[in-house]
């Protein structure tokens, strides 16, 4: 197969892939793992989806009571305001991005905010269904009580554990990965801001082997096998990425849980370890994992998870070199002057343009504002029907 006809043939595979999921109600499968409460959909196996990350802990989110029509509650809206408010000050504060005239932070900040409407029906506004929006191309955990979409990494997680086809969630990367690549990493992924955030912090003082950066492709595989394995044996109350290593369901779905709706079982299990034991394990290897996350992304510089570890960058990477939108370097008029290098928030600029620096680039766009003889561009078009364009992103 051609390398011109390359994309059209997977154009009409994810095409085949979202009709199939539509039709055989692969949607439902995302949507029955976003359980919180009564409302929207009723707890699957009697469980809420935040079991999924918290296996074996009390489960209070499912008896979670939403009564909308008999007043707004406050609290919830005032608070996540707030935060939205210190979050869009946060990433635009000094940041490089805005200084050289890009619109990244603000489009990013949109992102965040626009996964998180379902604070709406936390506050007792509106009944917005937490699958609304469907299953998104970027890592957005789906047990956030905000949430308003579904993760693509936890929808495959759910079919494979039922020895289903996940057609609808890899229909939905690929057919992003197509369009731009590592594009929605850079600009719209909910936990790609924060790990940018967390970038501002950063004091590189650990410096990564490159090969590690494999370790992305890694946890793709295991994100297929190993819930295949578990189905197999019977095991499908557990989801191993979410519940484990995933850092955006520490972050975005068990630490508002943990605050909130979850706070009084947390609050028991610490103060008496010896009574649950098991619950004990699960909650401090959750914060000891949070810990040992927070403690690499503070002090490796650039998107440590984004980098090393994430298996949707993974899969949306496998499509950089042939995405419609991307960036291109012309080699031939490259100087190595490294100019492009130093903002790259994951290592992928620079003269070398191998497997790992195309899968890797989340077309941020720094890159492209750094290069003194402007040879990285903007690109879009398929195959050899290319144009380049000129963009102040």
């Amino acid at each position: 197969m051609s390398t011109t006809s390359r994309p059209f043939f997977l154009i009409a595979v994810a095409l085949l892939l979202l009709v199939c999921g539509l039709l055989s109600g692969d949607w439902r499968r995302a949507a029955d793992v976003m359980t919180y409460g009564n409302f929207d959909f009723a707890p699957s196996e009697g469980q809420s989806g935040i079991m999924y990350l918290a296996p074996g802990t009390p489960d209070l989110a499912i008896r979670k009571v939403y009564e909308f029509g008999r007043g707004i509650l406050w609290h919830p809206l005032v608070a996540l305001s707030t935060l939205f408010a210190i979050v869009l000050f946060w990433r635009r504060f000094r940041d490089p991005d805005s200084a050289a005239g890009s619109r990244r932070w603000l489009v990013q900040w949109l992102g965040f905010v626009g996964t998180r409407v379902g604070m709406l029906r936390t506050g007792q506004v509106l009944p917005v269904q937490r699958c609304t929006l469907g299953v998104l191309p970027v890592l957005n955990c789906q047990t956030c009580e905000m949430a308003n979409g579904a993760c693509p990494i936890a929808a495959i997680q759910a079919s494979l554990r039922h020895q289903d086809i996940p057609m609808l969630a890899v229909g939905v990367v690929t057919a992003a990965g197509l369009a731009a690549g590592r594009w929605f990493c850079g600009w719209l992924c909910p936990f790609g801001l924060i790990e940018d955030l967390l970038d501002r912090l950063s004091r590189d003082r650990l410096r990564l082997p490159r090969r590690l950066e494999y370790g992305r492709f890694v946890m793709l595989g295991l994100v297929v096998l190993v819930p295949i394995g578990l189905g197999l044996a019977g095991v499908v109350q557990i989801f191993p990425f979410c519940s484990t290593v995933c850092p955006s369901g520490m972050i975005l779905g068990l630490a508002p849980y943990y605050l909130t709706t979850g706070k009084p079982a947390v609050a028991a299990i610490l103060s008496a370890p010896a009574a649950q034991p098991g619950a004990f394990a699960v909650v401090a290897g959750h914060l000891a994992g949070l810990v040992a996350y927070l403690g690499l992304a503070l002090n490796v510089k650039g998107r440590f998870f984004c980098r090393y570890l994430c298996p949707l960058g993974a899969f949306l990477g496998l499509f950089n070199r042939v995405s419609l939108v991307r960036i291109e370097n012309d080699p031939t008029g490259c100087g190595e002057c490294r100019a492009c290098v130093g903002g790259c928030p994951t290592g992928s600029a620079g003269p070398v343009d191998d497997f790992l620096a195309a899968s890797g680039c989340i077309r941020c766009g720094r890159c492209v504002r750094a290069c003194p003889s402007g040879n990285r561009q903007w690109t879009v078009g398929w195959g050899g029907r290319t144009e380049v364009k000129h963009v102040r992103n």
